[in-house]
């Protein structure tokens, strides 16, 4: 299975608005009503949620079974980072088509130039921003 950048930023910016809080947790299943209306199976959303746990994104306590559910604690820091420099969709298509255009992409890669587009956005209101 390919990785999908795309259900990614959809799987992080669903689980950023579950009420986990420290010492707590939310059950999660990939087939539940958070994931309900996302454009992929429930076997490539577990997939993807088991990456995203493996790299450190999800903080979870399952570690068995992520690709059935999981317990959410909450995103990483790296994580809400990536969330916040992807968040509006105008900015992520940017972020996707300049990836295209240079022919690859890694999570890095992506909230970086993320990042880059969002200065230059700010600098057209904010002088000196670059």
């Amino acid at each position: 299975m390919t990785r999908d950048m795309d259900l990614v930023r959809d799987i992080l910016l669903r689980l950023e608005q579950l009420p986990a809080t420290r010492d707590e947790y939310v059950q999660v299943a990939v087939d539940g009503e958070i994931f309900r209306d996302l454009k992929a199976s429930a076997p490539e959303i577990g997939y993807h949620v088991k990456l995203l746990i493996d790299h450190g994104f999800i903080l979870s306590r399952s570690k068995r079974h992520p690709t059935i559910g999981f317990l959410f604690e909450g995103l990483s820091w790296e994580a809400h980072d990536f969330v916040d420099s992807v968040r509006n969709d105008d900015i992520w298509n940017k972020t996707k088509a300049g990836a295209q255009r240079a022919g690859g992409w890694t999570f890095e890669l992506l909230r970086e130039l993320a990042k880059s587009i969002i200065k230059h956005e700010l600098g057209k209101y904010i002088p000196g921003v670059t």
